[in-house]
């Protein structure tokens, strides 16, 4: 016997081939002649699923093995190894030969480890002033599926702050991860609006939205301020500012004083 090979017939000196029922009739020289064994390499992808594929090999014949085919979303593959939970033995389209001495099957698990370099984006939306929407920022990062991330928020003076989010990513990169700031909402009350020439209506606002107002001209009157409760915010009949917080206007006058003088 020969480790790798197999026996295939007896031949003489003229290479024909001898069984054991040819009558020997003198000296003869016999030579064993022997073959090398084929063997399968199974390739296992380990990734899951019971996908595999096979290669052909042949003993004392070195060969390359196959391209890795298989894939496993959010890993990168490593090499081979000889059990499914063993070490990596084998690179991809390592050159190998006499994997077995036998025509047994070679088994060939893929090994896996964790991507770092999976894109997810943290959107920060901020809802727009003047018109309907939100301005959008973002920011590209990069992890591992199966991870908890939190990314941290982006406060701005007048928006609505919003919870922390925890949060995995998925394995293709399309994970966004949003926060969304709204602008805070304002209330604008107005008192005697009889006496308001022109001006933004009473209601809710976001925060920091232009406000225009104009008292009227009283006869016998004159204009002393706008009032919020009881502090003066402008003694300018036109006011005009960005809301900011609830406010409650009033237009104020004094009565007018004359001089009377009386001659005798």
């Amino acid at each position: 016997t020969k480790a790798g090979y197999h026996f295939v017939k007896w031949t003489d000196a003229n290479n024909t081939e001898v069984s054991e029922s040819d009558i020997v009739t003198g000296p003869m020289s016999i030579s064993v002649n022997m073959a090398p064994n084929q063997y399968r390499v199974v390739f296992h992808g380990n990734n899951g699923t019971d996908a595999s594929t096979t290669q052909s090999m042949t003993y004392d014949a070195a060969a390359n093995l196959a391209e890795n085919s298989f894939a496993y979303a959010g890993y990168k593959f490593d090499g081979w190894a000889t059990s499914a939970e063993g070490e990596v033995v084998y690179v991809d389209k390592e050159e190998v030969s006499n994997l077995t001495t036998g025509t047994n099957d070679v088994d060939l698990y893929a090994k896996w480890s964790k991507r770092t370099d999976i894109k997810y984006v943290v959107r920060h939306s901020y809802e727009k002033l003047m018109e309907d929407g939100y301005t959008n920022e973002d920011t590209d990062n990069y992890g591992s599926i199966g991870v908890d991330y939190s990314p941290e928020r982006q406060p701005r003076t007048g928006y609505v702050t919003p919870d922390q989010k925890t949060q995995q990513i998925s394995a293709d990169g399309s994970t966004i991860i949003d926060y969304v700031y709204n602008l805070e909402r304002k209330t604008l009350s107005l008192s005697d609006t009889d006496y308001i020439e022109t001006q933004t209506p009473a209601g809710e606002y976001k925060y920091g939205y232009p406000i225009s107002l104009t008292a009227k001209s009283r006869e016998g009157y004159d204009f002393s301020g706008w009032n919020n409760g009881s502090t003066i915010v402008s003694t300018n009949a036109a006011y005009s500012f960005d809301i900011k917080d609830d406010v409650t206007l009033t237009p104020t006058y004094t009565k007018k004083r004359f001089d009377v003088t009386i001659n005798y």
